[in-house]
């Protein structure tokens, strides 16, 4: 999405080469669609314990901003890599829960399923694909779907839901 001028999300569709990497924090929370070639994807973050899974389509891995992670994989799966604005993120806590960002913390989440956020990733890749890319009122407004999906499913202030257990 460099060069295209959205100012709420970074996305970028890539088919992955194996590799073994220590990421550092981002300070945006991140999440990974697998599109397509399932493969075996192994992630420690920082104070966890690893977390090994045969991941194919359809399957989502959310990493917390302030989270240095460990990823390693020996397939070449297509992935979306989207990178959602913090300050998108706490705007959506503070409207939602009427406090901070750091109070509604993103749960780390590896190989999951969540509908919702599949359906904004397809949105998402289809924009990068078919030239509609230029639209920000669309890409925003997509990012303040995606913030809201999180803090309500995926955040320390999330209640259980059906989401968990789609694993």
């Amino acid at each position: 999405s460099e060069g295209f001028g959205w100012r709420s999300i970074y996305a970028a569709l890539m088919e992955e080469a194996p590799f073994d990497s220590d990421e550092p924090a981002i300070h945006h929370p991140s999440l990974i669609y697998h599109l397509c070639r399932p493969t075996v994807v192994t992630r420690k973050i920082e104070g966890s314990s690893w977390e090994r899974a045969l991941i194919g389509p359809r399957r989502l891995c959310l990493t917390p901003g302030e989270a240095t992670t460990r990823w390693q994989h020996s397939g070449r799966p297509e992935i979306l890599q989207v990178y959602l604005r913090q300050s998108i993120y706490e705007a959506a806590v503070a409207e939602m829960y009427e406090c901070d960002g750091s109070a509604a913390q993103i749960l780390p989440r590896f190989a999951i399923l969540d509908p919702l956020l599949e359906q904004l990733a397809i949105a998402i890749t289809a924009a990068l694909k078919d030239g509609t890319s230029e639209d920000t009122l669309y890409i925003d407004t997509l990012a303040q779907m995606m913030a809201v999906q999180l803090a309500r499913h995926h955040s320390k202030r999330s209640h259980p839901s059906s989401m968990q257990r789609l694993k």
